[in-house]
């Protein structure tokens, strides 16, 4: 399957206006019209795979269609450094520092200036040299590799961070900041976090979830007060998580009634708290209305809303605490959407929990999971992300083992 895909990206490369393209899911390979640009080759054999809701074309395979396996996203054969997922929009990095966008385009947040929806992605001609993107409700983020951030898409509570709530349907350059390291989107707030180790926030604080002690909007970047040290921020819905150093400690701030501030209430919080029952923290993940954090030792902790079993544990209760999650060790990465979970382990498989009404554990399935279980003939992935509903990988030299 590797070559088939390979073969037909070159293909396409060669014949710029082939009317053809292949499309990869497990059982099946489908012929659609190419709509854009041509395929973009590079020699490392890194690609892009998507699943779950599709109702937008979020998952990049020239379709509507759910998909309930890991399905190749159309012109991302080679290449792909990184990719991300919105609510119905999605992202991707390639290695020559290009931003390639599908799906959804609503207040502008494809950022190719069409305001067209896309069912397979197209390049954000606008950008170029950026490491980093993220998705958020209906904007994006991208980051420079100068550490400057650019912003476009729905800008209704400043989530744009230009100082005004005008969407824009290409990027706009966030004004002040310098020197970023990451960028994270929530359902309508932005983040930035710099190598000094503070944190910027803009956007909607209905709950608080810019950390800034009031529930006011803000259409430019202002530092989360009391946030040094830290490594990693991530956002879920409408609350955010920092990861600090030393001692790999957790702070959480924002919405919190399903617990997932972890500081055992459920009161919301309008600026960062502790998140006391782990340390030696690596990684973070935030989901609508959950958390998950991977600890030194390679073990996963989880805590918040459990309707689905998000949390992993088997018992569907929520909690405002942070508990080992059982029956997967090794991992490395994780990432979270609505009610459902993933985790990236050291070697190269994924696993994943929680609801699957559309598909988005990746199981060929329907049928929600308690627990973590491997998503089947997937490996060699390099790094995932969640949007709302659907989920995104970059994998070393795709080969899904077919049935």
């Amino acid at each position: 399957m590797r070559d088939l895909i390979h073969r037909a990206a070159r293909s396409t490369l060669a014949a710029a206006a082939a009317a053809a393209a292949v499309v990869v899911a497990v059982g099946a390979v489908v012929c659609a019209p190419a709509t854009a640009a041509p395929t973009v080759v590079f020699p490392d054999g890194v690609g892009g795979l998507a699943w779950g809701g599709n109702a937008s074309a979020q998952v990049g395979d020239g379709t509507t269609v759910n998909r309930s396996v890991p399905t190749q996203i159309l012109r991302l054969f080679d290449g792909v450094r990184q990719v991300a997922g919105g609510t119905s929009h999605s992202l991707a990095v390639l290695a020559d520092g290009t931003v390639w966008s599908w799906g959804e385009s609503d207040h502008g947040a494809l950022g190719d200036g069409s305001g067209l929806d896309q069912p397979t992605p197209v390049r954000i001609t606008a950008l170029t040299s950026v490491k980093q993107v993220a998705a958020g409700g209906r904007h994006s983020l991208a980051l420079k590799t100068d550490g400057t951030v650019w912003a476009w898409g729905h800008n209704n509570v400043g989530q744009v961070g230009d100082g005004t709530t005008i969407s824009r349907t290409t990027p706009v350059q966030v004004p002040g900041i310098t020197n970023a390291t990451q960028v994270v989107a929530s359902s309508d707030a932005s983040f930035a976090l710099r190598a000094d180790g503070t944190v910027l926030a803009w956007g909607g604080n209905f709950y608080g979830q810019l950390g800034d002690g009031t529930t006011v909007a803000h259409s430019s970047p202002a530092a989360v007060p009391g946030l040094a040290g830290v490594t990693q921020v991530a956002a879920g819905r409408f609350h955010a998580l920092a990861l600090r150093a030393p001692g790999g400690l957790v702070v959480g701030w924002g919405f919190n009634q399903h617990g997932e501030l972890g500081d055992h209430t459920n009161t919301g919080r309008l600026s960062p708290v502790p998140v006391p029952d782990i340390g030696s923290i690596i990684h973070i993940g935030a989901g609508d209305f959950f958390s998950l954090a991977v600890r030194k030792d390679r073990t996963l902790f989880s805590w918040g809303n459990n309707g689905y079993g998000e949390l992993g544990d088997d018992n569907g209760f929520s909690r405002s605490h942070a508990l080992p999650v059982a029956g997967i060790t090794n991992v490395s990465q994780v990432a979270a959407g609505h009610s459902f979970a993933l985790a990236l382990r050291t070697d190269g498989t994924l696993w994943s929990w929680g609801l699957n009404s559309v598909g988005q554990l990746g199981d060929g399935t329907l049928a929600n999971h308690t627990a973590p279980a491997k998503i089947p003939g997937l490996a060699g992935v390099r790094s995932v992300d969640a949007g709302l509903q659907h989920a995104l990988v970059v994998q070393k030299d795709p080969d899904i083992v077919l049935p």
